[in-house]
Parts: structure tokens; C-alpha cells; sequence
């Protein structure tokens, strides 16, 4: 059986840049959350009912 080389470059850079946004994202909430806390959603105040 052939060795399995891996993803195609495009695809495997489809997947980085994928990947590289997700982690711009995650970036990006959490500098916008320190600097306006007031946005935070405050969980321990929340009622159910």
C-alpha cells in the first residue's frame, strides 16, 4: 500500500487559513472583553425565570 502523502497544499492551506481566522476571532473577543467589561455577560447575575 502507497504511504498516504497528506492533504493537497490547497486544501491543507484552506484548512490553516481556516484555522488561522478562528484563532483572529477568539483573539479579537477577548481583547474587545478587557477593554469594554461592561459587555461581558455577567452570570452570575442571570435569572432563569
Amino acid at each position: 500500500m502507497p504511504a498516504v502523502a497528506g492533504l493537497p497544499g490547497a486544501r491543507r492551506l484552506l484548512w490553516r487559513a481556516a484555522a488561522l481566522a478562528a484563532v483572529g476571532a477568539v483573539a479579537w473577543l477577548v481583547f474587545a472583553a478587557y477593554a469594554q467589561p461592561e459587555f461581558i455577560l455577567d452570570v452570575a447575575s442571570l435569572r432563569l425565570c
